[in-house]
């Protein structure tokens, strides 16, 4: 015969609730430092780029980023086309063009003729003017 404090304390519906939750939270914790290890490796992946600042006017090509430099201001813009990735390392009459497919986008990086849908995308940068390089985060 079952005891009353027994069928009260823990009922099988009430064992197999607690332990959906025991579980369900376990996986919940496992999914979330997948998550949390995977934005690390990523944040690892990314490639930082340290460039010297350029001393005169007009465009300049890195490796993988361009600098517009005017007077008093600096433009940092990504060099892969938004089309299909193929890196962007020429200017011809005041307008960055697209080796590929010939996507035209001004020295700002908008886009002015396609078939890129989109402008030249602007990666995260700092300027140290001490070393007189732009740290850029790519």
């Amino acid at each position: 015969m079952k005891s009353i404090l027994t069928e009260k304390l823990l009922s099988r519906k009430n064992f197999i609730q607690l332990a959906l939750i025991l579980v369900t939270s376990y996986l919940l914790r496992f999914w979330y430092q997948i998550i949390q290890d995977k934005k690390l490796v990523l944040q690892s992946l990314r490639q930082k780029l340290r460039i010297k600042i350029p001393t005169y006017p007009g465009i300049s090509f890195h490796e993988a980023i361009i600098i517009h430099k005017q007077e008093s201001r600096l433009t940092v813009m990504s060099s892969k086309c938004p089309h299909l990735g193929c890196q962007i390392n020429k200017e011809e009459n005041q307008e960055l063009v697209c080796p590929c497919h010939g996507s035209r986008f001004s020295l700002d990086g908008e886009l002015r003729k396609g078939p890129a849908q989109d402008n030249l995308a602007r990666p995260t940068y700092r300027l140290d003017t001490k070393a007189g390089e732009i740290h850029v985060e790519i």
